[in-house]
């Protein structure tokens, strides 16, 4: 119910319901299962889409404790809360943090997965807007090619997810000046949102201005 609260954005009542889920948790497993560390990253997601990082942090800090212990310092699911760590550390501006944390989470997604997975994709994409924030284009650009591929194998060229990597490719090429392979990722990304989308969504018009500046 809480997730669906979430997506509604109704965060307050998920809120409410996260912490009522957790205090049972707790209660039933004691502090330390995993369980209890899956509650823990619902609702330090919830704190991030509210902008409440430092609550985030803590959160996802206590997870990840629980999910080392459990799990091991390799699993998967470490990778996931490190993700969420370094995403909070992104928002606040803490680039050098935010690059190690996705390092760490990528070498664990590579391993267990192998390099063509689209969790791997993911992660790449999240490294990637990092080093574009530091004025890192060059290595913005080859993690956001890397993941496009990756994409491209799995989802083919016209699904929605795609659409995020074109628009950091983009980024990058029109900071190191490549004009025209920016609006060539633009259009693509455009063409990709207005088909999901349709023409009037907020993706639609964050893409415009891209274009509009390319």
């Amino acid at each position: 119910i809480a997730n669906a609260h979430q997506s509604q954005r109704d965060f307050n009542q998920a809120k409410m319901l996260y912490k009522r889920a957790l205090r049972i948790q707790e209660k039933h497993y004691g502090d330390n299962h995993v369980q209890v560390a899956a509650t823990l990253n619902n609702l330090a997601n919830l704190y991030l889409s509210q902008g409440d990082y430092d609550q985030a942090k803590v959160l996802s800090q206590r997870a990840l404790r629980v999910k080392e212990k459990h799990y091991g310092d390799s699993h998967v699911q470490v990778a996931a809360t490190l993700n969420n760590i370094a995403n909070a550390h992104q928002s606040q501006r803490d680039f050098n943090q935010a690059k190690m944390l996705y390092k760490r989470a990528l070498r664990i997604q590579e391993k267990h997965y192998g390099d063509n997975h689209v969790e791997v994709a993911d992660t790449l994409n999240n490294l990637a807007n990092a080093h574009q924030s530091q004025g890192d284009y060059d290595q913005a650009k080859v993690l956001s090619q890397r993941a496009l591929r990756i994409q491209e194998k799995y989802y083919g060229d016209n699904h929605v997810e795609l659409a995020v990597t074109l628009n950091n490719l983009a980024n990058a090429h029109q900071s190191l000046g490549d004009h025209n392979q920016a609006r060539v990722h633009c259009r693509h990304a455009l063409r990709i949102l207005e088909k999901h989308y349709g023409d009037n969504h907020v993706e639609v018009t964050e893409v415009l201005n891209l274009l509009a500046r390319a």
